[in-house]
């Protein structure tokens, strides 16, 4: 219910600031003000994200998506996602591939997610100018392991950690730094996170430093496994994702969007005008069934947590009127698993969790159009 209500006005933030930044505004000011709200609202949803996944974790109610990959692409993803953060603060980073795979078996993305904290955190708390290092190798039993383990190693020369506090470091809401002098804020929860995730991996976090002012270490043993002749389970891309950069598509949807907040459910409207698409809104679900009979949208964005008649009750009767060929996106502030499971189990094509990511909304709704010229093609 937290993550709903927080959510809930993050959406209308992050839509208004896309509308804002596809206006053509070429002030260097207001150019910076857009990147500003657009780093906000995601460092906001990273938190959220953080702080529900402990949760989920501490309650036994997160499962793990095993495969099994080469742990130096799990560190690549990472430390594309950190590099322009890196380049902000003017840090040097150090990173050397080494020639080898190193196997593991887990979850690509939690173990993609570990890294990516203990990446951010190093950063955090060390000063511009200052050096972080990552390393990764494949370390042979000892009377700690009973197998060959991948170590990863992070290092950095930030502002290092009290002796009285290194027991406590993994431990909830703790912070390295109480006056809050050197640190960026924060919950607290990143590396009580990391630690959990890697325990679920049957592997173990730790951490050392020589005191204040001596920077830190974290290290990451995960029970490696044999050579593998196949390529990973999942490949990641070679290259970060580009900013988002969506013009006005060829092909126009018809889009209806549903949500009694007004000011989510009118920037999105808005937002996808601004995409090239025919978009209608409605604030209440008997609203939006009259509309969708007079409006005849092909794809509905719908939040599922409204008032009276909810969301999964508007899915259902519009599956019912239009059939398998209007696409529904179930879009809420509820993002947990079995929220999925429900979107699904009502009728919903997607769910996808407010603030909706814009790239993987254009992502569908290219797809869908892609689709619907299949179909069209395929009856003539």
């Amino acid at each position: 219910m937290l993550a709903h209500e927080l959510r809930n006005p993050l959406a209308p933030i992050r839509n208004a600031n896309e509308v804002l930044r596809m206006n053509g505004v070429k002030e260097p000011a207001i150019v910076r003000q857009c990147e500003l709200i657009g780093r906000q609202v995601g460092y906001m949803s990273r938190l959220l994200d953080d702080l529900l996944d402990v949760s989920r974790i501490t309650r036994g109610r997160i499962s793990l998506q095993e495969t099994q990959f080469d742990l130096r692409e799990v560190l690549v993803q990472a430390i594309e996602s950190t590099q322009d953060l890196f380049a902000k603060h003017k840090q040097e980073f150090a990173y050397v591939r080494p020639p080898d795979p190193i196997w593991v078996s887990g979850d690509f993305t939690r173990l993609v997610q570990v890294f990516y904290n203990l990446l951010i955190n190093a950063s955090k708390y060390t000063e511009a100018g200052g050096r972080i290092a990552m390393s990764v190798a494949l370390e042979p039993a000892d009377e700690n392991s009973l197998s060959p383990e991948a170590v990863v190693r992070i290092t950095d020369t930030g502002i290092g950690i009290a002796p009285e506090t290194l027991p406590h470091i993994f431990e909830l809401f703790s912070q390295v730094s109480k006056d809050q002098t050197h640190a960026q804020g924060g919950l607290g929860i990143g590396l009580t996170l990391v630690q959990r995730l890697v325990e679920m991996h049957g592997g173990r976090a730790l951490a050392r430093s020589e005191g204040l002012g001596q920077g830190s270490e974290f290290t990451i043993r995960l029970p490696a496994i044999g050579r593998l002749p196949a390529r990973p389970a999942i490949e990641p891309a070679d290259q970060p994702k580009a900013p988002l950069e969506i013009v006005p598509q060829a092909t126009q949807l018809r889009i209806m969007v549903v949500d009694d907040v007004a000011d989510s459910a009118a920037s999105m409207a808005e937002l996808l005008e601004r995409w090239g698409h025919e978009s209608r809104m409605a604030l209440d679900g008997a609203t939006a069934l009259d509309l969708a009979r007079e409006f005849r949208p092909e794809i509905v964005m719908l939040d599922v947590g409204m008032p009276g008649m909810n969301g999964y009750e508007l899915a259902g009767l519009l599956r019912q009127e239009f059939g398998p060929e209007i696409m529904l996106l179930a879009m809420t502030g509820y993002g947990q698993e079995e929220d999925r499971c429900q979107a699904i189990a009502a009728g919903f094509d997607h769910h996808l969790t407010k603030p909706v990511d814009l790239r993987v909304l254009c992502d569908l709704l290219s797809a869908y159009a892609i689709d619907r010229t299949h179909r069209a093609e395929c009856k003539a």
